[in-house]
């Protein structure tokens, strides 16, 4: 990646920062406007109530609203927000419609899942649900209403002891009486769109590049021709990757521990040998990435990740790498493991 790339990924968000310090939790200009009226789009799935597996009938479709994947193409942003033991799951998807005052962005709310006790309600008629833009989108509110109940996402910019991370909210009150149904819980963005910088699933390291079928590129210390993930670190710190995690299962997100006390050295690449012969070295996991497709997944240490990414049928020797356009992975022209992928932006 070019240093013009990385100065530009990383001058907006200090500079959002030093804004949102200065001009507080207030809303202001376009940045607060309400986004009612782009919610109303008539392409939006009118229904709000319970969803059963029964009804995702289409061929390849999740089971529930509850189980979408993570992820979006710009402008669209799919997150999936979990309490510690993911009894309580949220599926939240914004579009950004229009640029506000500075770096503010308009969303409006598509839809709206959450999964509680057991069952999931979708809420996606635009007169049910709304999305609250603040001045620079550091005090935002997702709401949707369903049966009796109102549900709430406060999404909080926190800026504490020189570092700033996303705080995000659930509550649950009863429409009309404004009774308590669900006491605020903390939410962990455990899948997001891929290489989103302002999103709320950011890591400061990257999947950056996979090969699930290598007959004849990078060797492994065996010498051998093992499949491989590539984990880049753009940001401008050297990153501890104790309590990171990789998995090809989503249920499972910490399958394969990093090796404690790795350091990942800022715009620096990091190779692992994704085989399943952990007696091999420290590097190689413990699953193996498959030619037939499967999925991956990195976690941080709070649980916060961009979700799992499936991926089909893998010819031989091909790569994938990141699109920062789509923020979607897709074959490279040419394999760069452990390198500048030069065909990108």
């Amino acid at each position: 990646m070019s240093r013009s790339r990385i100065q530009r990924l990383f001058f907006v968000p200090v500079l959002m920062a030093l804004l949102a310090c200065s001009s507080g939790d207030g809303a202001g200009g376009d940045g607060g406007r309400d986004a009612r009226a782009a919610n109303d789009d008539p392409a939006t799935d009118a229904r709000a109530g319970d969803v059963s597996a029964g009804d995702a009938a289409d061929a390849g479709a999740p089971a529930t609203p509850c189980d979408e994947l993570p992820g979006g193409a710009p402008p669209l942003e799919v997150y999936r927000l979990e309490d510690p033991d993911s009894s309580l799951r949220v599926i939240l998807a914004r579009e950004a419609v229009d640029q506000g005052v500075g770096h503010s962005t308009i969303f409006a709310l598509r839809r709206l899942a959450v999964r509680r006790e057991g069952a999931c309600v979708l809420i996606d008629l635009a007169t049910l649900m709304d999305y609250e833009n603040s001045h620079h989108n550091w005090r935002d509110k997702a709401w949707g209403e369903t049966g009796s109940v109102h549900y709430e996402v406060a999404i909080d910019y926190v800026l504490q002891d020189l570092s700033s991370f996303w705080r995000l909210t659930l509550t649950a009150t009863e429409i009309g009486t404004g009774q308590v149904v669900l006491e605020p819980v903390e939410l962990t963005p455990t899948g997001g769109p891929l290489a989103c910088w302002s999103c709320w699933s950011h890591l400061p390291v990257w999947i950056n590049e996979i090969m699930a079928n290598n007959q004849t590129g990078w060797q492994d210390e065996q010498g051998e021709a093992a499949r491989w993930i590539e984990l880049w670190n753009p940001s401008a710190s050297d990153v501890d990757l104790t309590g990171y995690a990789l998995s090809d299962d989503p249920a499972d997100p910490d399958k394969w521990p990093l090796p404690a006390g790795t350091i990942l050295a800022r715009h620096a690449y990091l190779m692992i040998a994704a085989d399943g012969q952990t007696d091999q070295g420290p590097l190689h996991t413990n699953f193996a990435l498959s030619p037939a497709g499967g999925q991956l997944l990195l976690s941080g240490p709070d649980g916060r990740s961009s979700g799992e990414r499936p991926f089909g049928p893998q010819s031989p020797d091909v790569s994938l790498i990141v699109d920062f356009t789509t923020r979607a992975y897709v074959p490279a022209a040419t394999p760069t493991p452990g390198a500048d992928n030069p065909n990108l932006p």
